[in-house]
C-alpha cells in the first residue's frame, strides 16, 4: 500500500459515497476534484488517531461509513515510523528539559528567590506529539 493506492481507494470510496447520497440526500457533498481536500483529510484522521468525528464535520459522514476501510494503513512503516520519531523527540528534548530545570533551580539558589510554579499538565506520551 502507498500513495497511488490510498488516491485510489480515496476515490473510490468517495465514488460509492457520492451514490449513496444521491439516493439519500441528508449526506453532505463532498468535493471530488483532483487534489481535493478529502485525501489529505482522511489522512490526517488516520495519523491522528481519530475514531469519530463531531456530526457538524463535512467528513463526519464518510469517516463514519468508510473508517474501517482505512484502518490497515495504521499498520504500515511510515505509521510506525511517525510514532517513532515522535518518541525520539521526546526522549531527545527531556534533556535540555532537566537542563533548563536545574539552571532554574541554580538561579532560584543564587538570588534567593522562590521558584515560580509550573503548570503540571505536560503529556509525556508521544502520541501528544502527533499532530
Amino acid at each position: 500500500m502507498h500513495s497511488d493506492s490510498f488516491q485510489k481507494q480515496v476515490k473510490d470510496l468517495l465514488e460509492q459515497y457520492q451514490a449513496a447520497a444521491r439516493a439519500n440526500p441528508q449526506y453532505p457533498h463532498l468535493d471530488d476534484s483532483p487534489g481535493g481536500h478529502l485525501p489529505r483529510a482522511v489522512a490526517a484522521l488516520l495519523v491522528n488517531r481519530t475514531d469519530s468525528l463531531p456530526y457538524h464535520y463535512g467528513t463526519h459522514k464518510f469517516w463514519e461509513m468508510y473508517k474501517n476501510e482505512f484502518r490497515p494503513y495504521r499498520t504500515l512503516p511510515s505509521f510506525h515510523a511517525v510514532k517513532n520519531a515522535a518518541e525520539a523527540l521526546r526522549h531527545i528534548s527531556s534533556k535540555p528539559l532537566l537542563d533548563l530545570e536545574k539552571h532554574r533551580q541554580s538561579l532560584c539558589r543564587t538570588y534567593d528567590i522562590p521558584a515560580a510554579p509550573i503548570p503540571a499538565d505536560k503529556s509525556h506520551s508521544a502520541d501528544a506529539f502527533i499532530v
